[in-house]
């Protein structure tokens, strides 16, 4: 009988992600596009149904799959040395140990402690992982002697790597005069030529952000990208970030930047302090495919070409509204999200409500993002929306665009 190969197609993608992180959380089938989805559904039950994984319970309930005792045997007897080592180090070894406490303790302080670090692990790997599926390679050329490069792909530092880069240190001592950044919540680093996001995953929650901690790192990411990494001019470029989340209604309390808890109210995420730009993307194949249009090169111009005229951007910057073009003649306000800026989408739906003039506001998105935009605009009450088809926006570098009134 010919020897079963589980690191070739798709039994390979699921379990080299394993390898590489340890584990990898149950809803990763959802950035893959339909037809794969339901293969790779395929291949998790048949992989269970061996013994070969097993599917398992943070103290949260976030379901995640791991290797069983039999195939972390197997499975290590075919991978290659250097993603054996990946799998058996120390890092690995402890994010297993920690995910494997499925049940709440007595010691509630050490509970507390479990599950901070359980959504740490889980968020660093859904955000590895959703930028690994965008295009982005991983860096394992980058130490604390040498730069690493960025040429035709976009690159992905998760948050251990940036801590581990030899600038790092040095540049926090120098800008802020401390040891290290604490309360940041971020889990690395998309370098790309369309822009360097600093990646944050909520999972299913809505944290609440440390201001200092994230301003502290926004400014530590600029300096730390510009010494570490060749062929990126960050003089072009702005304090970027994005916010991968299960759930529109996550965005829309950022939007909102407020929720009650104890009869006060408090601010989430901190946009208009850490970073200029804030971007959601949901942890799905649509989140995906806006998020590749992200890594181009001057992206956020062509998508506004293909939507907008020329005549209309520049009008959009001498009015008052935050916008992306001014329609003169109409008074009319132009939002595109399918640069899906929160940071701007806040601004314009908070002057959409208080004017209370649909017609003048426009906002211009995607199907999978009108869900979050009709619960911004209170279901188009403020806003006239528009749909724009994704598949016409990618076609041709953003050519033969279609959009529809909603």
């Amino acid at each position: 009988m010919r020897k079963k190969a589980y690191l070739k197609g798709y039994r390979g993608e699921i379990l080299t992600a394993i390898l590489e992180n340890g584990f990898i959380p149950r809803d990763i089938i959802y950035m893959y596009d339909k037809a794969k989805a339901i293969q790779m559904q395929r291949m998790i039950k048949i992989l269970k149904d061996e013994g070969v994984i097993e599917e398992q319970k943070t103290i949260n309930k976030t379901n995640y799959l791991k290797l069983t005792n039999t195939g972390r045997e197997l499975i290590l007897s075919e991978a290659n040395a250097e993603l054996a080592a990946i799998y058996n180090s120390s890092a690995i070894r402890q994010r297993i140990r920690t995910l494997a406490i499925s049940k709440p303790i007595r010691n509630k302080e050490k509970e507390i402690e479990y599950r901070t670090s359980q959504n740490k692990y889980i968020n660093d790997t859904t955000v590895k992982i959703f930028s690994k599926l965008a295009g982005a390679k991983t860096s394992k050329e980058l130490n604390a002697k040498e730069k690493c490069s960025i040429k035709e792909n976009s690159l992905y530092l998760d948050s251990v790597q940036i801590k581990n880069i030899g600038s790092y240190q040095a540049t926090v001592q120098n800008i802020l005069g401390s040891q290290k950044i604490t309360n940041s919540r971020i889990n690395g680093v998309s370098i790309t030529k369309g822009g360097v996001y600093a990646m944050y995953s909520t999972g299913k929650n809505t944290p609440e952000w440390k201001r200092n901690g994230e301003v502290k790192m926004a400014a530590c990411i600029q300096a730390v990208v510009a010494k570490s990494v060749e062929n990126v001019d960050l003089s072009d470029y702005e304090k970027e970030a994005v916010i991968i989340s299960k759930r529109d209604s996550t965005f829309v309390k950022v939007i909102e930047s407020e929720y009650k808890s104890h009869s006060q109210r408090r601010t989430l995420m901190n946009i208009d302090f850490a970073y200029e730009h804030m971007y959601s993307l949901p942890s799905s194949y649509e989140g995906i495919r806006v998020f590749r249009t992200m890594q181009l090169p001057n992206w956020q111009a062509k998508i506004k070409e293909q939507l907008l005229s020329s005549k209309e951007i520049k009008e959009s910057n001498y009015v008052s509204v935050s916008c992306d073009g001014y329609d003169k003649r109409e008074g009319i306000y132009k939002l595109i999200y399918c640069i899906p800026d929160m940071t701007k989408l806040k601004s314009f739906s908070k002057r959409a409500a208080i004017d209370e003039e649909r017609d003048k506001y426009h906002i211009y998105c995607y199907e999978s993002q009108l869900p979050l935009i009709k619960a911004v605009t209170r279901n188009g009450k403020y806003a006239k929306l528009f749909v724009v088809n994704m598949d016409g926006m990618e076609e041709e570098l953003y050519k033969d665009i279609h959009y529809q009134a909603m």
